[in-house]
């Protein structure tokens, strides 16, 4: 991987501004006045390249265009739909295939590092103070221009297939300051071109990317001090209307199709008590020795 571009000593950073090889790709659908990620950025003083992907099949597409013009990206909805590993379901308004399409508008508008968002998230936060205890009031990140940086020379320097951010739901019962990054690796993916791979399964392709590839020997990980809020349901847009069809029983058991050996279906200790999956990361990671243990 090439990284000539990029000091690759830590930065002492004065309020940086975002470099230019990089973007943020909000995926949307239907929220065409009201972008709640994108007015987090604002609050948190982004002030780099950001798009909205949209597909073409968007019944508000015109809209989208109309409102934020050329921050809109369109990608061929039944391109991706008809190239992408599905896993039985045969639904298109999911996530999957603007992910996938962000890899080549990345390549479009020219960078080589992005970052893909779901168009929800209310908030992006610290998850711990200086002295490293965990915040409970989860003060809003005010320089996202410097998190960008400081996340991108983090994975400059690491091997990790991609990198995330933490979610609200990571914290249940307080952090723990001991792990700075755990396995999972889920909304906020920051990508890179030079590192391509390809999501799959028409639900729960997140999920599925960072068990089914971690197999083969990639690596992701989220990294805990920065965090991101997003409510737990929607009443309208994104996903809101597959999920409420399908439920979420469904969603997980795709899973399980794709890595039947390491990953289970189980019973969420919660109200609700529904179904999610289990993955056993001592079957999933693939463990490889170093050539220098070589005899």
């Amino acid at each position: 991987m090439d990284s000539s571009d990029y000091p690759k000593k830590p930065l002492n950073i004065i309020q940086m501004k975002a470099p230019n090889n990089f973007a943020i790709f909000v995926m949307t659908y239907g929220r065409k006045d009201k972008v709640p990620s994108v007015e987090s950025l604002r609050k948190s003083n982004y002030s780099g390249r950001w798009f909205l992907v949209v597909g073409d099949d968007d019944p508000q597409l015109a809209n989208y265009q109309k409102n934020f013009g050329d921050k809109v990206l369109v990608f061929d909805k039944e391109k991706y739909y008809n190239s992408t590993e599905r896993i039985g379901l045969d639904i298109k308004k999911v996530i999957c295939f603007a992910r996938n399409a962000c890899f080549d508008l990345a390549q479009e508008v020219g960078v080589e590092y992005f970052q893909q968002f779901d168009d929800d998230y209310t908030g992006f936060h610290m998850t711990y103070d200086a002295d490293l205890n965990y915040l409970n009031k989860r003060p809003i990140l005010k320089d996202y221009d410097r998190v960008v940086i400081n996340m991108l020379e983090f994975y400059k320097n690491t091997p990790f297939t991609a990198i995330a951010f933490s979610q609200g739901g990571d914290f249940i019962g307080g952090g723990d300051e001991k792990s700075f990054v755990k396995r999972k690796c889920m909304n906020s993916w920051i990508c890179s071109t030079k590192r391509p791979f390809r999501f799959q399964g028409s639900m729960n392709e997140d999920t599925n990317a960072y068990t089914f590839l971690a197999s083969q020997g990639h690596s992701f990980v989220h990294f805990t001090p920065y965090r991101l809020e997003q409510p737990v349901t929607q009443s309208s847009g994104g996903m809101t209307e597959v999920y409420k069809k399908y439920g979420t029983h469904v969603k997980s058991f795709l899973t399980v199709i794709l890595n039947p050996s390491f990953v289970k279906i189980g019973q969420i200790k919660s109200s609700d008590g529904r179904l999610h999956h289990s993955i056993n990361w001592e079957r999933c990671a693939a463990k490889i020795i170093s050539e220098e243990y070589k005899k």
